[in-house]
């Protein structure tokens, strides 16, 4: 929903095994973004859940958000 109203570079994020939002969702989402000439990426992260608490889930999320930010915004 809503795909039409992004106007900017976008990173999805979401446990696969995510109880609040479904994972089909997310790759929904990543699908309908592009249709509106939004660049995107979706991180899946393999045993997730709505919170992503563990610190190996975090990682893996930061190091993925790194090179987007710097392709999107520049380097820091």
């Amino acid at each position: 929903m809503h795909a039409d109203r992004v106007k900017v570079p976008a990173l999805l994020v979401q446990g696969e095994d995510d109880y609040a939002v479904l994972a089909t969702h997310g790759r929904a989402m990543a699908k309908a973004l592009p249709q509106h000439g939004v660049r995107n990426a979706l991180l899946l992260i393999k045993g997730g859940d709505h919170s992503l608490w563990r610190p190996d889930m975090r990682l893996t999320l930061h190091s993925t958000l790194e090179p987007l930010l710097a392709a999107n915004i520049g380097p820091h």
